[in-house]
């Protein structure tokens, strides 16, 4: 796999997910490069809401996304460049159950939009 695959396959998650309406934000390494962060990945992580998650289901999976193994809902896999797409969703604990840190929704001020979606967002301006 390839950066150029990962940025087509990121392409694609934002033309199809706002296509669909799905609120979503981009997070994880692909979100840190926008600060300065140059961090190794394979994947993509995103952010969307439950609804988000269950219309992704609805009208992408079959259509370019497959889960990565029977019953994942959160892992999927775009099928032309094999790229995986990490979802978590908003109010779910980050990292684990006992996590103080709680997802807010895409939507939320703690993003800003970028050409890619929503980004997490430092504070500062911009």
């Amino acid at each position: 796999m390839h950066a150029q695959d990962i940025a087509v396959v990121l392409e694609f998650l934002r033309r199809r997910l706002a296509e669909e309406g799905i609120p979503f934000a981009v997070i994880g390494a692909l979100a840190l490069r926008q600060y300065g962060f140059v961090q190794a990945t394979e994947d993509i992580d995103i952010l969307t809401t439950p609804e988000g998650l269950e219309k992704i289901h609805a009208t992408l999976v079959g259509r370019g996304l497959v889960p990565r193994d029977a019953g994942v809902r959160k892992l999927l896999r775009e099928t032309e460049h094999e790229v995986n797409i990490d979802v978590m969703t908003s109010g779910e604990h980050a990292g684990s159950d006992d996590s103080p840190i709680v997802y807010p929704p895409p939507d939320a001020d703690a993003f800003r939009r970028n050409r890619w979606g929503a980004l997490p967002h430092d504070g500062g301006p911009g």
